[in-house]
């Protein structure tokens, strides 16, 4: 648990870091790493998932329904991003 928990930290710093090299520094995307990071983040995502009996068709559903409460038109808005209507009581 704590390997795949700290692998996904690992590798989502590794794919910051990939953007922020692009966005930031003005270098080209490598897009071949930003794949590279996609799977490897992948890869212990599906672990965690694995350690806790998780299908991934539970966690697209849970997601849906928690973006579908917070974005009520069905698009993203920033001023709903931070109302957070989905976190309320």
């Amino acid at each position: 648990q704590l390997h795949a928990a700290l692998g996904i930290a690992g590798e989502a710093g590794e794919l910051g870091d990939a953007v922020k090299k692009h966005v930031i520094y003005g270098k080209p995307l490598d897009r071949e790493n930003l794949i590279e990071e996609l799977g490897d983040l992948r890869f212990y995502i599906q672990a965690m998932m694995n350690l806790h009996g998780i299908d991934e068709q539970t966690v697209l559903q849970y997601n849906a329904r928690k973006l579908q409460k917070r974005y009520q038109a069905g698009i993203y808005s920033d001023q709903e991003a931070q109302e957070r209507k989905d976190k309320a009581p």
